[in-house]
């Protein structure tokens, strides 16, 4: 007889605790705050350029997700000022400090409207 009450919990595909947990717009936005607030030079940093890249897409497709759906995004404008800043500084430092994944993975085209 096992005493492993965690046999077999991995394997369970359907187990609650295996769901994956989607942050909040508010969340991503708070997390990258923290990320810039501790680490003044973050533009500088490949793997934290990445986290912001993935972080700022995700909102991205969010708020064009509720424009094409007529809804509002539910962002504060604070937030969204933020996010203005931050995809700013991504877009004039990207030349200078964009490794070969980020290039890869999040193309800068200045030629889009969205």
């Amino acid at each position: 007889m096992s005493t492993n009450k965690f046999e077999g919990f991995f394997e369970e595909d359907n187990h609650p605790a295996m769901k994956m947990v989607v942050p909040t717009p508010s969340q991503v936005i708070e997390t990258l705050m923290m990320i810039c607030g501790q680490n003044h030079q973050f533009y500088k940093d490949e793997g934290i350029r990445l986290i912001i890249c993935g972080g700022l897409d995700v909102l991205e497709k969010h708020i064009i997700k509720a424009r094409d759906e007529g809804r509002d995004p539910g962002i504060h404008v604070g937030y969204a000022a933020f996010m203005m800043l931050l995809s700013d500084r991504m877009v004039d430092s990207y030349d200078d400090y964009a490794s070969d994944k980020e290039r890869e993975l999040f193309p800068l085209n200045m030629d889009e409207d969205e």
